[in-house]
């Protein structure tokens, strides 16, 4: 099934009468901008089947709505589908697996990485020390689960890094 016909066929599981789908990007996973008729827009996000699952992907939409509700974090704001479920499992005969769909309000932004100064990078830090915060706090729902992550890195006697070697599914 092309990306355009699974976006298409995912939308149709969200209460969003749809104008235009529009690729945006496609590398870890492949996203959408969605406009609806009232103009709205949204971003459609389908994760790569085989690196991920619906508890995962579930877990860390759960954790962008509490963001949203319990701090003043400007974090994408995912959307329920019909069934008020964040993720929306699409079938396609040529995959094995099925195929993830969450959708998001759109957010506002640009990117900054050529043009990134010391206050930007201070922004960040205080972001994630808040994100890391509410973490530490947030009492977690049944069920939810996040991959961990765990990078082996090499050090000489002096102190020198060596080599970083990372999980065997990001190679």
């Amino acid at each position: 099934m092309r990306n355009v016909d699974l976006a298409r066929q995912a939308m149709q599981a969200y209460a969003v009468p749809v104008t235009s789908i529009t690729p945006l990007k496609h590398v870890y996973n492949t996203t959408f901008r969605v406009v609806a008729q009232g103009g709205e827009q949204y971003v459609l996000r389908i994760s790569h089947p085989r690196r991920t699952s619906v508890d995962v992907v579930r877990s860390e939409l759960l954790w962008l709505a509490a963001l949203l509700q319990e701090t003043d974090l400007h974090v994408p704001e995912p959307v329920w589908n019909k069934e008020m479920q964040y993720v929306t499992v699409i079938a396609d005969a040529e995959m094995p697996q099925p195929h993830l769909c969450s959708l998001f309000h759109w957010t506002n932004g640009q990117f900054l990485s050529r043009a990134l100064t010391p206050q930007h990078l201070l922004r960040v830090g205080d972001l994630m020390a808040r994100l890391h915060d509410h973490a530490a706090h947030w009492e977690r729902p049944a069920g939810f689960t996040r991959p961990v992550l765990t990078i082996s890195i090499r050090y000489t006697k002096s102190g020198t890094m060596t080599s970083m070697k990372p999980p065997r599914h990001w190679r």
